[in-house]
């Protein structure tokens, strides 16, 4: 196999590896999405290496592709994001809230009768 050829191989399967990393965060499956990040960072130094045996154009279509495909990933990361800090805002003012429901529940009674005759 030439350069060019591992080269295409290695970033399709980086291809295969963000659409699957994309499931994750659209799954909420975090583990997913780690399991997906690490071969990534495993698959970099190969893409690397490949890199520089192959012509400088190679892959460039599909290298666009790909940043591409990160990039709609990180958007969907930030929309999960925003949506957890926004659940974590209402949880914070619902537990506010219970404490205070509680506070004037369990407070102690005021000036009043002691005892009935």
């Amino acid at each position: 196999m030439n350069p060019e050829e591992s080269l295409r191989n290695l970033y399709r399967e980086w291809q295969r590896l963000a659409e699957l990393e994309g499931d994750g965060i659209r799954n909420r499956n975090w583990a997913l999405v780690s399991d997906c990040q690490k071969a990534l960072r495993e698959l970099q130094p190969h893409i690397v290496q490949q890199s520089k045996a192959a012509p400088k154009n190679a892959c460039q279509a599909l290298v666009a592709e790909l940043l591409e495909l990160e990039q709609r990933n990180q958007q969907l990361l930030e929309q999960c994001r925003q949506a957890a800090f926004s659940q974590r805002t209402q949880l914070n003012q619902t537990r506010a809230n219970l404490r205070r429901i509680q506070r004037s529940y369990s407070s102690t009674p005021q000036a009043g009768w002691v005892s009935f005759s």
